[in-house]
């Protein structure tokens, strides 16, 4: 018989992780389970620990495979798993015990295409920061449009490891391989495609975010967060993207483009943001560009920003510079109107 859920791990390196990620996912208190974990070329002793728990658990399915990414190696586990729900674990992470029982509990009570929950982002030396949405109950939506707009509006969560995902959802949508923000890419496809999406409030998932992440840096693989939004505003497009969907598309582009810059200038100066341009014109042509440029709904001083990156590197570092002191004027007024609140204010 098919298990329910199919729980996909990729694993590249993570020896000193796996064992309790494996435990944790391995000890879940719902029955019809299986677990897949694709060692996607790693040069650790991950393969090791892999093959001596499956041999002592029939749970565990493992593929050995040449190091393609994570991409690949999630979308090798989707061609093996057999369940009708799909879930996503990292190999640094670990889950609650209830994890899967819960969210399947709501996806057969819901008839839900998704069901999401909450994390907590474990951090070295730091308290455990939990993000949830919504903070109490659950919140539903109707598949399509409204869970895209739903997530475009920081409603939904971009990550795929805090979810269950009908498996039928995977018949057209993969994760694209050789590139980062393969989340921000697949996600709103998945929610596109969906009938149904639930989100519950608990915090089920334990994220490790790891030291010398990606975060506060910048590369140029980094622009695969534009091209991912440029690429959901294209899958959309022949369906006649209604007004408000384009605009808030159109708004994530502009955040991405204007964060990933600054990051450019902020580590390389002028030459980093002119490689960060040079390179921006490969993901989004400048006649879409300087359509999000007149897009209306964008704040004024973004749409300058864009304007001046169609202009050229110089224009574009003249438009951060001259936004610092405006910048430093936001948090100082932010932080006078703060200490001087009204105690009794609600």
């Amino acid at each position: 018989m098919s298990p329910e859920i199919s729980v996909i791990i990729p694993v590249y390196n993570a020896e000193s992780s796996l064992e309790a990620c494996l435990d944790s996912v391995l000890k879940q208190t719902c029955r019809e389970f299986e677990v897949i974990a694709v060692n996607d070329g790693s040069t650790d002793r991950s393969g090791a620990i892999l093959d001596a728990i499956a041999r002592s658990n029939a749970r565990l399915r493992v593929l050995h495979r040449p190091n393609r990414g994570l991409s690949a190696a999630r979308n090798a586990g989707i061609c093996m798993a057999r369940g009708r729900y799909l879930g996503f674990v990292d190999a640094d992470d670990f889950i609650d015990p209830t994890m899967y029982e819960s969210l399947w509990a709501v996806a057969r009570h819901d008839d839900a295409d998704v069901v999401k929950c909450g994390y907590r982002v474990l951090e070295p030396g730091r308290t455990p920061r939990v993000v949830q949405r919504p903070q109490s109950g659950r919140i539903a939506w109707t598949g399509g449009r409204p869970a895209v707009l739903a997530y475009l509006a920081n409603g939904i969560d971009t990550v795929v490891w805090d979810g269950l995902y009908a498996r039928y959802l995977f018949r057209t949508i993969r994760f694209p391989e050789g590139r980062i923000h393969e989340d921000t890419f697949t996600t709103p496809l998945l929610l596109n495609a969906a009938r149904r999406v639930v989100l519950l409030d608990a915090a089920l998932y334990n994220h490790r975010k790891c030291p010398g992440s990606i975060t506060g840096s910048f590369s140029i693989r980094r622009l695969d967060e534009v091209w991912a939004r440029v690429q959901l505003w294209r899958t959309l497009e022949g369906g006649a993207v209604p007004g408000r969907l384009r605009d808030a598309i159109d708004l994530q582009v502009a955040r991405s483009i204007s964060r990933n810059l600054r990051l450019a200038y902020a580590g390389g100066g002028m030459a980093g943001l002119a490689e960060a341009c040079d390179a921006l014109g490969g993901v989004i042509p400048s006649t879409e560009l300087l359509r999000v440029a007149r897009n209306r709904t964008i704040n004024v001083q973004a749409r300058l920003f864009l304007r001046g990156v169609l202009a050229g590197p110089l224009a574009a570092a003249t438009l951060l510079q001259l936004d610092r002191p405006w910048q430093a004027y936001r948090r100082a007024r932010d932080a006078f109107l703060a200490g001087n609140a009204c105690p009794n204010a609600p």
